[in-house]
């Protein structure tokens, strides 16, 4: 027997060792599904959606494959390749503040009947942090912001802040405060004290 044959035994050996059904390393995607049934990459996505244009035995066929193979979408990767993350981040102080846990779960829930993910951060009162997270929220594009800022007045905040800079920035990325900041000119949804009291009385 020479040392290629050798060679080749030994790896053969060694796949018969492994599971028949081991898993791959590599997630299921949407072209995994598509070949095995014959069928557009788009074809696959239309159905794993929930949008229309595909036959109904084809959408049957395709969300049992989805399954089987245990497809989860990759959302990252979704909005990587759209014009629009459908993101909308949600920067707060903290949770303690009892409206602003109420105002937290009103916002998860519109955000998401809408369609759209939140990414909720919390700053502390930490002027660097809220810089931080606002400078990373604009980096990955997130389609709007909700603000309650440790800020009150527009000439507190530093030039580097997203509310001094955003104005110069190629896509500007609308920014909603819970309170106005005087000065900033930032569209805000503040309580109306005025009106709450005269349907208290």
């Amino acid at each position: 027997m020479s040392d290629g044959e050798i060679a080749t035994k030994k790896r053969g050996s060694k796949r018969k060792g492994l599971p028949k059904n081991q898993p791959s390393s590599q997630a299921p995607r949407l072209i995994d599904i598509a070949k095995k049934l014959g069928v557009s990459v788009q074809a696959v996505s239309l159905v794993l959606k929930g949008q229309s244009g595909v036959g109904q035995a084809m959408s049957e066929k395709i969300l049992k494959e989805s399954q089987r193979l245990g497809y989860r979408r990759n959302r990252f990767a979704a909005k990587f390749f759209s014009k629009k993350t459908k993101t909308i981040g949600v920067v707060i102080p903290r949770l303690a503040e009892s409206w602003m846990g109420f105002l937290i779960e009103e916002l998860h829930q519109y955000i998401h009947e809408i369609g759209f993910d939140m990414e909720l951060f919390l700053t502390n009162y930490d002027s660097t942090l809220e810089e931080k997270v606002l400078n990373d929220l604009v980096g990955i594009r997130v389609d709007g912001i909700v603000l309650v800022s440790k800020y009150w007045n527009m000439n507190e905040i530093p030039s580097t802040h997203y509310l001094k800079t955003m104005r110069n920035e190629s896509t500007m990325i609308p920014v909603v405060t819970s309170y106005t900041i005087e000065g900033s000119g930032v569209p805000a949804v503040i309580q109306d004290i005025y009106q709450g009291m005269k349907d208290a009385v």
